[in-house]
């Protein structure tokens, strides 16, 4: 069969074979871990301890839990060992005079031990962050907010170790520290005679967010597949052929693939100083093989498609620096591909296998691997995700993001081609930021991923798309959001390059060849604020366009 039939005829079948994959081997849903809810459609308020004022469940619109007493109401839900978690609400005050609070409740011990997100009426209206502590009250923080009556707020209360932070209609709106109180229950509280009505109460713990809907393309393999077991099987079986010593292959090889190798034709492009042929992460190279040869191995049962894989797996574990990190090639270039490499998500990507295959996900399972493969997995894995959290980069004593390449020693921002300098990546940061939000969320990950989700935040661009082939590279549009590919390391200003190595400030100052011929901005990270506010794991400054 020629190869251009063969080309067509894969890229015909690959729609249908694409969905079912998808949706059947990976879900799409993601979600912080729910830990207590009540929306009091049920009309009761069964697990809820009433200690002071008077409570009951009311229709105002649909079911809603209210406080009518005129002294002080207290109610609480939940356990006392809860530690590190948000709480929502909706709020309403019916009555909010002078003086009045209506406070939400996070590690809530009892009626004189607590923290509070407090909805305070005070020349207009005060948000409040308050603390009880052995019965004394302190406002931790506080700003002026317009409250009114017969209005619903969303209220969200964060507790993280000693972070407190409140948000009002999905937006942060205060936040302090404090480490007076580690653990405890939820609570709704009002005082001063204030008539108030809570819903919707939700507690999640800062559990992984599931991201494989980030993730997808990562996973895909489709270049390789025709639909035909015997056309599989055979493309399949000259890609073992192509396969280097090391375990590697090399990129953009479909074509060659469409033929065993003949023993003489060079299998990469690149070669180390001593004449090894070099394989390469760069452009899915091998973790795409993988994918495929795992699969042809699951459906044929051929024993080399077997050890071609566990030969590749073996090139990922040589080819990781001790610190952690994965280069562009292995062995050695001699240039920047030796550099850790974020670029294209090579890394990433690379990442994202390793964790399919200790998971055992689908075409990993069964004796492909063996435990002693998937335990080294593991320890490279957990190192990769250390190389993180130690490349990020610090600005102002702050986190961000990370550059497209690091030194594998020093973690340091590195520059690549003439015109990919050193520089925070508004496009290889996304990645990175969706890995580290899927893994277990210990404190460190979690802050790294924050940070980075609050960059993305405030430096995105709301009403403008970019246009690659130009001749108006940057375009008003209400429905689009925007991040540059790079950014100053020292501050947030976006910047241009060409050939010649230096930063331009403007996108006509660059040649027309540059200009045209690399991707200087994107929707980059827009899918994964959206994942990140919509679950829950962080709240926007303001919503997406």
């Amino acid at each position: 069969m020629m190869y251009t039939c063969w080309l067509r005829t894969r890229l015909l079948v690959f729609c249908a074979a694409a969905v079912i994959l998808l949706y059947a081997c990976f879900p799409q849903s993601a979600s912080a871990a729910s830990v207590f809810s009540d929306d009091f459609n049920d009309g009761n308020a069964n697990g809820w301890t009433v200690t002071h004022g008077t409570w009951d469940v009311v229709t105002d619109g649909t079911p809603v839990y209210r406080q009518t007493s005129s002294v002080e109401g207290r109610t609480y839900a939940g356990t006392s060992s809860w530690k590190d978690y948000t709480v929502q609400s909706r709020i309403k005050m019916d009555t909010f005079n002078a003086g009045n609070r209506v406070l939400l409740a996070a590690r809530y011990q009892d009626g004189n031990n607590y923290y509070a997100a407090s909805l305070y009426n005070n020349n207009g209206g005060t948000l409040e962050l308050r603390k009880k502590v052995g019965g004394t009250s302190t406002t931790l923080v506080s700003k002026s907010y317009a409250l009114t009556t017969g209005t619903w707020y969303t209220v969200k209360l964060e507790v993280e170790g000693t972070a407190l932070n409140m948000y009002v209609n999905g937006v942060l709106q205060l936040s302090a520290t404090d480490s007076s109180i580690a653990t405890g229950a939820i609570g709704l509280l009002t005082h001063s005679g204030a008539v108030a009505k809570f819903d919707d109460v939700a507690v999640n713990d800062f559990s992984a967010i599931n991201t494989d809907s980030l993730f997808s393309g990562y996973r895909d393999f489709s270049d390789f597949v025709t639909g035909s077991l015997t056309t599989d099987t055979a493309y399949a079986s000259n890609i073992v052929s192509w396969q280097m010593p090391h375990g590697g292959f090399f990129k953009s090889m479909e074509t060659k693939y469409s033929s065993a190798w003949n023993g003489t034709d060079a299998r990469s492009d690149w070669k180390s100083s001593s004449g090894v042929e070099l394989g390469t992460f760069d452009n899915e190279a091998t973790v795409k093989e993988i994918r495929f040869l795992a699969d042809m191995y699951k459906k044929t049962g051929n024993a080399a498609f077997k050890t071609s894989v566990r030969k590749a797996v073996d090139f990922i574990l040589n080819s990781q620096y001790s610190s952690g990190g994965w280069p562009q090639v292995y062995p050695q270039r001699g240039n920047y591909s030796d550099y850790v490499t974020f670029n294209d998500d090579a890394m990433v990507r690379v990442m994202v296998l390793i964790d399919d295959m200790i998971n055992q996900r689908y075409a990993f399972d069964g004796d492909i691997l063996t435990s002693t493969y998937r335990t080294n997995l593991t320890t490279a894995l957990n190192k990769g995700v250390q190389y993180m959290l130690n490349a990020q980069i610090v600005m102002s004593g702050k986190r961000t993001v990370w550059c497209a390449q690091h030194d594998p020693v020093t973690f340091a921002a590195l520059g690549a081609r003439a015109y990919e300098l050193p520089s925070k990546s508004g496009s290889e940061s996304v990645g990175i930021t969706a890995f580290l939000m899927s893994r277990p969320q210990t404190p460190e990950i979690r802050a790294a991923a924050k940070s980075a989700l609050t960059w993305f935040d405030t430096v995105r661009v709301d009403g403008t798309r970019y246009v690659r082939s130009g001749p108006d590279f940057f375009v008003s549009d209400p429905a689009s959001v925007m991040w540059y590919r790079f950014y100053n390391l020292d501050n947030n200003n976006h910047f241009f390059s060409d050939r010649d190595g230096l930063k331009y400030y403007n996108i006509m100052d660059i040649s027309e060849e540059r200009r045209l011929g690399y991707s200087w901005a994107g929707a980059y990270a827009k899918n994964l604020l959206t994942l990140a506010s919509g679950s829950g794991y962080y709240s926007l400054t303001k919503p997406l366009p």
